[in-house]
């Protein structure tokens, strides 16, 4: 059909030529089934336009799908958030009474456009109407709101606007100071009229017309708000449509309430005489409203209040070196993502990307410690922490991450890992904190099994913490253990009951004790790869300021023994070294020399650790031992770093340099430092 050709080239948007289509359809249908007595069109004609439409409508289906896709997605990007509505309402508050003073005083109509966008972009915001409902609001609408002394609110309603049909009148319940705003704007039109013509309107222009420039005004003062992206009545109503979904459910009975203040329900066009709502009704309206706006920090922490005693009795298990099950690992990284995500406001991507070497950078002033975000996808966010939080965030890097991390033999340097030791970085954080809600971080009234093994008991309330902590260490509880009995039970006590304070070790402490056994360097596979990829697990590198400078401290425990870095550098001869006075990162050994002074050619991207260690002579923890190891490109000596002692989380790594003040001809009497 030329018809539907000529459709399909027109630019009207899919929607409507759809439409179009379907209407024409119908039309055929009924004319075949009534035809006129004059008409001389073949009722095989008739068919074979029906079949020519079906099909067309049918084609057009994929395309009005991946239409409606791309217009979703548009909407998405450009959705006011939550945080912007409210801003936009407490802004508007202390703009409003400042536009009506200078109004009084001398007419402006700048001022005038301006208090314009902002009552109605302070009532959009709210409410979501669309901007039909403010072009026909009239002075006798106003004038008429149903009064509640005892509360002191109007319920405002509105006849005119697109979906009374279906809704009747729109309705908005104002507060005395929100009805006063348009009691004082009639006045002032009032005053402007002098005895002529003047609008039956609210929202006026100069002619008696309503004032069709609504939107402009309520993105002027959108702008003057220094607020994000450009908004419109239908984006407004986006958001907050959107919002009493989030917060409410589809199906639920606030969002069908909050629905018909908004005229927004679409299946109530059978329910008109049911849609005129009390003033009561509209008052519980309006809260509904202001709740699914409520910032996520206020929801959520509220939530989360119950879960704090938890939180602390875990932190205090976590410093003492007490065994924390994985589980409530688990939720006390739930609960500093949700200090992050909702006390502070960051977005999700920026607390997925935060990187140890923010937290080791982080700077302590009178406010809190202020951290600085420093990676590609979370550069420039910056958030101050209380010192609670601070310590919060201190016992998870030092305990929780350092534990996760332990077993790694790389990792990425990311703050927040997964409990259970892997390397990836977290994804779903918004789980996290759904979890964290409906556990409570383990809950009030949890009570201890004795059915599963110790790795996954939930931490006990807090009042019963401390006797079932005494309680496993001296008797572990597993799938196959006997309950104790009483004579094991007077066993357990003996030690006490005599006074003993010394060799009475817990199981605790036996398995803190053990220490794998390790294949000899030589023989590790794991060590020639971090030597060939430059990944080391536990190491960040810290700028400690002034002539310090740089330094490199550990983010996990550290056994004595283990494997810390390497040396790396460009491999050279003993006498190239002598003759490369001016670099200051050699490191002599029998006859060859590893200069780290700039970075090597087979990782130029990456500062290695070796040459940010520091010197100490009284202090090192750090032996630096050589070894020839096989490479895929051929045996080669290298340079390991071991320690020499067990290393906490937050120490710096240090090394015996091998000289002092007197090893330079008495050069160096000023540095003191190689003597510390």
């Amino acid at each position: 059909m030329r018809w539907v050709s000529h459709l399909r080239e027109c630019s009207m948007a899919l929607s409507t030529t759809l439409h179009y289509l379907k209407n024409v359809r119908q039309f055929l249908f009924f004319f075949q089934e009534t035809p006129p007595t004059s008409s001389c069109v073949s009722n095989t004609a008739i068919v074979k336009a029906i079949r020519e439409l079906r099909a067309s409508i049918r084609s057009w289906a994929r395309p009005l799908a991946i239409h409606a896709m791309h217009v979703k997605e548009k909407k998405e990007a450009t959705l006011h958030s939550m945080e912007e509505l409210c801003e936009c309402r407490r802004l508007a508050l202390l703009a409003i009474p400042k536009l009506l003073s200078k109004l009084e005083v001398q007419h402006c109509n700048m001022d005038q456009w301006k208090l314009f966008g902002y009552v109605t972009g302070f009532l959009a915001s709210l409410y979501g109407h669309r901007l039909g409902v403010f072009l026909n609001m009239t002075d006798g609408q106003v004038t008429k709101a149903v009064h509640c002394p005892e509360k002191g609110d109007y319920l405002l309603k509105v006849e005119e606007h697109k979906t009374n049909q279906s809704f009747g009148m729109a309705k908005m319940l104002l507060s005395s100071q929100e009805y006063g705003w348009l009691l004082s704007i009639i006045q002032m039109k009032n005053r402007l009229a002098a005895g002529s013509a003047k609008s039956k309107y609210v929202f006026f222009n100069t002619n008696a017309s309503p004032s069709t420039l609504l939107t402009r005004y309520l993105q002027m003062a959108w702008l003057e708000m220094n607020l994000r992206g450009v908004p419109t009545f239908t984006s407004l109503r986006t958001a907050v449509a959107t919002f009493a979904r989030d917060r409410h459910g589809e199906d639920s009975e606030e969002r069908h309430s909050m629905a018909r203040l908004m005229c927004h329900y679409t299946a109530t066009s059978d329910k008109f005489y049911a849609m005129d709502l009390t003033i009561k009704q509209a008052r519980k309206g309006r809260l509904l409203f202001e709740q699914a706006q409520e910032t996520t920090s206020t929801r959520t922490l509220h939530q989360c209040d119950v879960s704090e005693d938890k939180v602390g009795y875990i932190k205090s298990r976590l410093v003492s070196g007490q065994r924390v099950p994985g589980s409530d690992l688990t939720a006390y990284r739930s609960y500093c993502v949700a200090a992050l995500l909702i006390r502070h406001k960051l977005p999700k991507e920026a607390v997925v990307e935060f990187q140890v070497h923010d937290w080791l950078q982080r700077t302590t002033g009178t406010d809190g410690t202020t951290i600085r975000l420093t990676s590609s996808k979370a550069a420039g966010h910056t958030f101050t922490l209380s010192q609670q939080e601070d310590k919060l965030l201190e016992c998870y890097f030092c305990h929780v991450r350092a534990e996760a991390t332990k077993r790694l033999t790389s990792e990425q340097g990311r703050f927040f890992v997964d409990c259970g030791g892997g390397a990836n970085p977290l994804t779903n954080l918004y789980a996290d904190l759904q979890r964290l809600r409906k556990k409570g971080c383990g809950g009030r009234d949890e009570t201890p099994s004795t059915s599963t093994g110790p790795a996954s008991l939930p931490t006990p309330p807090v009042s019963l913490g401390k006797q079932w902590d005494r309680f496993l260490e001296v008797f572990p509880v597993s799938l196959h253990s006997a309950p104790p009995s009483q004579a094991m039970g007077r066993q357990a006590t003996q030690p006490t009951k005599e006074g003993w304070v010394t060799n009475t070790p817990s199981v605790q402490d036996v398995v803190r004790g053990w220490v794998a056994p390790r294949d000899p360097p030589t023989c590790s596979r794991g060590l020639i790869r971090s030597i060939s990829e430059q990944s080391w697990r536990g190491l960040a590198v810290r700028d400690f300021g002034g002539e310090k400078g740089k330094g490199v401290v550990a983010t996990c425990p550290m056994d004595k023994g283990d494997v810390v870095c390497d040396y790396h550098g460009t491999l050279i001869s003993q006498a190239e070294g002598r003759r490369r006075e001016d670099s200051i990162y050699r490191f002599f050994f029998q006859e060859l020399c590893i200069d780290a002074s700039s970075r090597c050619d087979c990782h130029p991207e990456v500062d290695t650790y070796g040459r940010f260690l520091n010197h100490s002579r009284k202090r090192p923890n750090l032996k630096p031992k050589r070894f020839d190891l096989t490479f895929p490109d051929g045996p080669r000596p290298v340079l390991v770093f071991f320690a020499m002692q067990n290393i906490k989380v937050g120490e710096e790594l240090l090394w015996d340099y091998g000289v002092t003040r007197t090893s330079f001809g008495g050069e160096g009497k000023d540095l003191a430092w190689l003597d510390m």
